[in-house]
């Protein structure tokens, strides 16, 4: 199975299924609308996308030309990045904190 976003205008794109030879693609928002959806609900999509992906890859008439051009990050905003950013910033606070608290135990750190 091979998942694609497609530029659409919103944040988060329009998922698609695309046919093993990267030929053509059909949408999958009957199934799921985004990536981030299919992420978070995997139990639910799984079935239902991978039907799409047998149905594109078992008949060359199903589907649309697929353009790269089009697609865009699969996922634009990942979340990791909300609780990488904040936990990175208070350890370099904290390195800091420690290092300007050991220069008042001991002086000059060489």
């Amino acid at each position: 199975m091979k998942l694609a976003t497609l530029s659409n205008g919103s944040r988060y794109g329009e998922l698609v299924v695309v046919s093993r030879d990267l030929a053509r693609y059909v949408s999958a928002s009957d199934v799921v609308k985004t990536m981030r959806d299919a992420i978070d609900n995997w139990a639910g999509a799984e079935a239902g996308l991978q039907a799409l992906s047998d149905k594109i890859n078992s008949d060359a008439s199903v589907g649309e030309a697929f353009d790269v051009q089009k697609a865009m990050a699969p996922l634009p905003n990942p979340s990791q990045w909300q609780m990488v950013l904040p936990t990175s910033i208070t350890l370099n606070w904290c390195a800091r904190r420690a290092a300007q608290n050991c220069r008042r135990a001991f002086g000059k750190i060489h």
